[in-house]
């Protein structure tokens, strides 16, 4: 039984080219609150081609997106840049956790130039770091 919930939180996308972080970090979203929908990519590009879409549909945004740094092909920074052209002229706000597997202290201050960056957590999401999210979502 859920017992804890994520405040205001209906859909989360993970966003991580590793497919057993995208496991580890479903399931754990799920055991942390049963209502969430939960939606992984394990491509970048496949994530900015939806967030678009859903953008010029005017459907339902996800409220959170866990977005691992180091991908190939389209890196978590670069997915960034793209996301804030995506979100240019959209009122509606999309909140932002970057994940990567090594602390890296050097990418820290890149988090001041994305404004919907409110985090950044060490893999596997754990049950742990939910609350410290939370905690940011209502911040």
């Amino acid at each position: 039984m859920t017992t804890t919930t994520l405040i205001n939180i209906d859909e989360i996308w993970i966003i991580d080219d590793n497919e057993i972080d995208v496991l580890i970090g479903a399931k754990t979203l799920e055991r942390y609150d049963s209502n969430i929908r939960v939606r992984s990519f394990t491509k970048a590009l496949d994530a900015l081609k939806i967030l678009q879409d859903i953008v010029q549909k005017q459907d339902k945004l996800p409220d959170l997106i866990f977005l691992d740094l180091y991908m190939p092909l389209i890196d978590g920074w670069q997915f960034l840049k793209e996301f804030k052209q995506i979100m240019l002229h959209e009122s509606r706000q999309v909140r932002v956790v970057v994940t990567s597997s090594t602390p890296n202290e050097k990418e820290i201050p890149k988090h001041a130039e994305h404004p919907e960056v409110i985090g950044h957590i060490i893999k596997p999401i754990e049950l742990g770091r939910l609350q410290e999210i939370k905690e940011l979502m209502v911040a």
